[in-house]
C-alpha cells in the first residue's frame, strides 16, 4: 500500500482522463500533500482541488484555496449582476 505517500510527481505520464486519475489518488489518502501533474484546463485544477481537498502543493506552488474559491465565486456573482444590468438597459 501506499500510506506513506507524502508527494507524487506524475507530469509527463499520458492521463486521458484527469478526473479518473484524481479519483485514484484519493485511494491514497490524506497523508498526499503534494503532486505535480500536467493540467491543461481551469476545469481540471477546479476538479483536483475540489476532490483532493487536502492536496497543500500542486505543480510546486502553495494551494491558497480560500483565494481560488471565493473569487470563483464572486467572479460568478459579478457576472450576475453585469447580466442583470444588460437586460436592465435593453428593456429602456
Amino acid at each position: 500500500m501506499l500510506k506513506n505517500l507524502v508527494e507524487i510527481n506524475i507530469n509527463g505520464n499520458p492521463i486521458d482522463d484527469v478526473e479518473l486519475a484524481v479519483d485514484a489518488l484519493k485511494t491514497v489518502g490524506p497523508q498526499l500533500k503534494a503532486l505535480s501533474i500536467n493540467l491543461h484546463e481551469e476545469e481540471q485544477v477546479d476538479y483536483l482541488l475540489r476532490h483532493l481537498s487536502h492536496m497543500e502543493i500542486l505543480n510546486g506552488i502553495k494551494v491558497e484555496r480560500e483565494a481560488l474559491f471565493d473569487n470563483s465565486d464572486e467572479d460568478d456573482e459579478e457576472q450576475t449582476d453585469s447580466n442583470r444590468k444588460d437586460e436592465e438597459e435593453e428593456q429602456l
